[in-house]
């Protein structure tokens, strides 16, 4: 890969009055990226060959591998850049700063490669003024930051805009290419992401900077998201397309608070704290419909509401008798609640589900089920961290915690293995066991209270299904991330032996506090909610240590 970068500024600092300082800076840049990419390879000679010659390769039927392939591939993306900042400060109380950039990519459509991102910043250390004399005992310092700015993003791939090709199979000794078909339909219109924020923030130091305290609060929206849609009908060949599709809408609150508890010669312990809420909406979407999420089938994103809002089958429980059954008159006949293919039919022991759409028919089709309803954001109310830090005669003690409240977690961990299934490949049938089954009860007769539905061959009636309402929980956790305690030799033992030493012990992921029933909530989907066991646990390490300083 060769990538050359180009950048010529100029800047000029003048101060007037020892008061009034400017900063001054403009500049130009350009950028290419260009990849080469040359590859093959090849085995074994004719005479050893047991080969099935396909079209573009030979491939070797006994080692079930390709004996020859060989590869080029060549791509460039260009940018430039014009910039601009201008600075000032009055004694440094009063601070403003205001940019302006405008680029041009290579990779949008030639009428739309140029944005332009202008950005100002304001700050205000009122600490300084004089109608704060009264406060010198306690409020060392204080400032006040606003912010407003645009900004722009590009994608990877460089040629997205123009349509994709790829090579295809020799025709008649020629090499050949074709459109991919998947993504790769071109889209002149394609430009720049643009991001619009605005920040509000406070910094305190008090009592001799012994307590700090930041508070940020940000609005951010993004216009034009990048993403790939899905292309209506069959009549192009194409099944999706990049688009400028998207609006979503990103606002938070940031709090950290710094303290140091103790400072004396010998004793010194301070502790860190922050916590942050985010909400974030989908402000707009490409035909202003709502769209099953890219990211997992079980979200949804719904136009006003929470970004991949977990989407389930509403339940309630198990049928005890056949009267409990919702009827329906379909072509003038009495007929009881169906399942997804519409020749199974609920009965006593089955999963009671919402017919949201009062059809008659609980639908789990591919796509916006009918029947489907959300079931909370993935986001958690509040998340954060405590960081301790105890140093004392040469021991040190430093512990951090992590913590996360009130997040939906979908939990298909064990539903995802337990009831039987009908399936024409033992991958469907045959699941790993995600749970002590001799610790699981199975509806059998009125009146059990058991954790799962009548354990029967059924086929569309989903009572084994994992993506349900029941299996939604709204976590919470305290995890212990890391523990440290290690000790130093003193300097005169230090001068002594002629080097220094620490020794040291520390843990990660020690313990971890929560009311989830899955295994470690950590570790769960940050985007989807979703628990399916796709990631591992965090493991538990222990790690001793000497550190020699010669």
């Amino acid at each position: 890969n060769i990538t050359w970068i180009n950048e010529d500024i100029i800047t000029y600092k003048h101060t007037f009055g020892d008061s009034h300082n400017i900063d001054l800076m403009a500049g130009f840049s350009a950028q290419a990226d260009e990849k080469h990419d040359i590859r093959g390879f090849g085995q074994n000679g004719p005479d050893k060959m047991k080969v099935v010659n396909w079209a573009s390769n030979t491939f070797d039927q006994v080692r079930m591998q390709d004996l020859k392939d060989f590869m080029s591939d060549f791509t460039k993306s260009t940018m430039v850049g014009l910039f601009g900042r201008i600075n000032y400060n009055y004694m440094q109380k009063y601070l403003a700063s205001f940019t302006i950039r405008r680029d041009a990519s290579s990779r949008f459509g030639e009428n739309v490669r140029w944005g332009t991102f202008p950005s100002v910043a304001l700050g205000y250390a009122f600490s300084e003024e004089s109608y704060m004399d009264w406060s010198d005992k306690v409020i060392d310092y204080g400032k006040i930051r606003l912010s407003y700015g645009k900004s722009g993003r590009q994608f990877d791939q460089p040629y997205i805009a123009y349509g994709v090709w790829a090579s295809g199979d020799p025709y008649l000794g020629e090499p050949s290419v074709h459109p991919v078909f998947r993504d790769g339909l071109m889209n002149r219109e394609l430009t720049w992401e643009e991001t619009r924020q605005f920040d509000a923030g406070l910094d305190l130091d008090l009592f001799n900077y012994r307590l700090g305290i930041v508070l940020d609060y940000y609005h951010r929206y993004t216009d034009k998201l990048l993403y790939k849609v899905n292309l209506p009908g069959n009549y192009t060949g194409f099944e999706q397309q990049w688009r400028n599709a998207y609006g979503i809408v990103n606002q938070g609150i940031e709090f950290q608070i710094k303290t140091d508890l103790i400072r004396t010669e010998r004793l010194k312990w301070n502790i860190t704290f922050n916590i942050a809420k985010n909400w974030n909406m989908l402000k707009k979407s490409n035909d202003k419909r709502d769209f099953i999420s890219a990211a997992s089938y079980d979200n949804i994103n719904v136009v006003g509401r929470p970004l991949n809002c977990i989407y389930v089958f509403r339940d309630h429980g198990f049928y005890t008798d056949d009267s409990q059954v919702s009827y329906y008159y379909i072509d003038g006949k009495k007929v009881p609640l169906r399942g997804a293919y519409g020749n199974q039919f609920y009965q006593t022991g089955d999963r009671v589900y919402l017919d949201s759409d009062g059809n008659g028919r609980i639908n789990s089709d591919y796509g916006l089920n009918e029947d489907r309803v959300s079931a909370g954001s993935p986001l958690p109310k509040a998340q954060g961290g405590i960081i301790s830090s105890l140093n004392w005669k040469g021991f040190d003690v430093n512990v951090s915690f992590a913590f996360m409240l009130g997040r939906h977690i979908l939990n298909k961990t064990q539903s995802e293995s337990i009831g039987t299934f009908l399936g024409t490949d033992p991958n469907d049938v045959a699941k790993p066991i995600f749970a002590d089954l001799s610790e699981i009860s199975f509806w059998e007769k009125p009146g059990d209270i058991a954790d799962y539905p009548a354990n029967r061959l059924e086929n569309g009636l989903m009572n084994f299904a994992p993506n349900i309402a029941s299996n939604v929980e709204n976590v919470s956790f305290l995890k212990c991330k890391t523990l440290t305690i290690g000790y130093t030799i003193p300097e005169f033992l230090k001068k002594k032996i002629g080097f220094g030493a620490r020794i040291f012990v520390s843990a990660e992921n020690l313990f971890t506090l929560t009311n989830y029933s899955g295994r470690d909530p950590e570790t769960v989907d940050v985007v989807t909610g979703v628990d399916d066991l796709a990631n591992y646990p965090l493991s538990r390490r222990f790690t001793f240590g000497l550190t020699l300083n010669l």
